[in-house]
């Protein structure tokens, strides 16, 4: 009867530290989904600025070919 107590009590130990991880998990996994946001917002931005570099580009290539 011991040996089944003991049993009883390491089990709800384990409950609650599994209980804790699960809470420490989804605050990792609400970090990762925040920076894949933010990364996705700054490959946006780069995107923005390189198809503006890209018209500009076309538009010297049209200004020499004009001249």
């Amino acid at each position: 009867m011991q040996n089944l107590n003991k049993h009883i009590e390491e089990n709800k130990s384990l409950r609650a530290e599994n209980d804790a991880l699960k809470t420490e998990n989804n605050k990792v996994k609400q970090r990762i989904s925040q920076l894949d946001e933010k990364a996705m917002e700054r490959v946006a931005t780069q995107l923005g600025y390189v198809k503006e570099e890209l018209a500009s580009a076309k538009s010297y290539n049209t200004t020499l070919m004009k001249l």
